[in-house]
């Protein structure tokens, strides 16, 4: 006895019909994942490299450029200065930056809302510890900054 002996014609078209859907969502995630996700963290490893070269440089205002409208609203040059000044403090001046799982930085990309998050060793002079969480996210045709904490 098959499954057409369960239902009714029309039920058993409904049902065909759901799992098609699910199979056309699952193949198009699939594709996301595979083709844009890793363009997007690319995309986003970029940004957040210039970001954190410019405030290694104490280029604050240039920062903030790469800062989402939000957050520029929070904070100016004055804030993003203070909030590496705490973290040299700590460590000395920020002297280079690898993901926080070794080697190269890599964005976790979630699908919605859209956003690319990093989880950063961002090493001083003096010590070899501080790390900074930031996430980005689609503004004005490319990435920017929406959240970003410093872990001295």
């Amino acid at each position: 006895m098959g499954l057409r002996h369960l239902f009714t014609g029309q039920q058993f078209r409904a049902i065909a019909a759901i799992f098609v859907a699910i199979a056309v969502v699952f193949a198009a995630l699939s594709w996301y994942a595979i083709h844009i996700a890793p363009e997007a963290s690319g995309q986003a490893e970029i940004v957040l490299n210039d970001f954190y070269r410019d405030c290694q440089e104490n280029k604050y205002a240039e920062a903030r450029r790469f800062v989402a409208r939000d957050l520029r609203a929070q904070i100016d040059a004055r804030d993003l200065a203070a909030r590496w000044k705490k973290f040299a403090a700590s460590n000395g001046p920020m002297s280079r930056w690898i993901e926080a799982g070794g080697g190269k930085i890599r964005g976790g990309v979630k699908l919605w809302p859209r956003y690319v998050t990093f989880d950063t060793f961002v090493l001083g002079t003096r010590t070899e510890r501080g790390r900074v969480l930031t996430r980005l996210v689609p503004e004005d045709g490319g990435w920017r900054i929406d959240q970003f904490e410093i872990y001295p």
